[in-house]
């Protein structure tokens, strides 16, 4: 009797362990779930492939936000990799590029605001190919809105900012001055913001040039548009208080005696500059901390159109 008590006692003890080491694989294999943090919201959508999918964000975002993000879902990406980019135009090129007929869009940006991706701590790493891509993955990342850069962080409970940090402008594509095609077509336009100098890049009138393989981007259905970082370039657009518009360029610099220091114009316009020069008008200047005169200076621009057009 005794040895069948004691028996039982090890069975009964041997479960019990047994027991626990199931529960503790079940744990280990079902780990919590995420939650989101205080702020933020999950929204699911279809991707391209129409699978669901579900997008952790600020509860600050539109339905233009959510498209914005799953633009880049399921893009390959590779970070080591170096590609030999093109050009960025200057003033000079882009006006060649409007005399044999490419277009030149006048736009509009406003109401800019930046969104950053953060990473989810239980985010596992991107498993690379042979090549060393990877798909990006929007869901691995809690996306946040930010109507300035001075709300960025750079850890949010826990979660690092990534370099996945774009600045964004509601965009007006008002027209193609060098074949005068009116569109008025709204959209987003958007590039990667590295600091504050980035916020630097986009007035609020400019002209864009992109090379042709590219111009479907502007004009058709597409509803973001990238800043034109290479293969492409924008200029100023200075409106005067008679609402007239020039094209605004820095256009040298000035020793304090008044001798120049550097004719900068001449090479932003190249092969242009000797004719255009005489519709040059000086419309702002500065002093740096050297003691010269910065200039800029501005074309009106239907004296630039009339050019582009006539000179072809």
């Amino acid at each position: 009797m005794k040895k069948l008590t004691c028996l039982l006692l090890v069975i009964i003890a041997c479960s019990v362990l047994v027991g626990c080491d199931w529960k503790n694989i079940f744990n280990k294999e079902t780990s919590p779930e995420w939650e989101a943090p205080e702020g933020v919201v999950e929204t699911t959508t279809t991707d391209k492939d129409g699978n669901s999918i579900t997008i952790a964000h600020s509860d600050n975002f539109t339905q233009d936000d959510i498209e914005f993000i799953m633009m880049f879902n399921g893009k390959m990406r590779n970070d080591r990799a170096v590609a030999d980019m093109p050009p960025s135009y200057l003033l000079g090129d882009i006006l060649s590029m409007g005399q044999a007929g490419e277009p030149l869009f006048l736009v509009h940006f406003s109401n800019p605001y930046i969104i950053c991706a953060y990473l989810k701590p239980d985010s596992a790493d991107y498993e690379l190919n042979e090549f060393g891509s990877y798909k990006f993955d929007a869901t691995k990342y809690v996306w946040y809105k930010y109507a300035d850069s001075s709300q960025i962080a750079e850890e949010i409970d826990g979660m690092k900012l990534t370099k996945d940090v774009y600045l964004l402008y509601d965009c007006i594509i008002e027209r193609d001055i060098v074949n005068n095609v009116e569109y008025n077509k709204n959209c987003k336009y958007y590039l990667n913001y590295k600091s504050e100098a980035t916020l630097n890049i986009t007035s609020s009138d400019m002209l864009l040039y992109v090379e042709p393989q590219r111009v479907t981007n502007i004009i058709g259905d597409n509803q973001f548009i990238a800043y034109p970082e290479y293969g492409g370039g924008v200029l100023d657009v200075y409106i005067d208080e008679n609402a007239f518009e020039y094209i605004y360029f820095y256009y040298g610099s000035y020793n304090p005696d008044g001798t120049v220091y550097q004719n900068y114009a001449k090479y932003l316009l190249g092969e242009h500059y000797d004719v255009l020069v005489p519709h040059f008008e000086m419309l702002n200047e500065s002093i740096n901390d050297k003691g010269r005169t910065l200039k800029y200076a501005g074309i009106r621009l239907d004296i630039v159109v009339d050019y582009l057009i006539n000179e072809r």
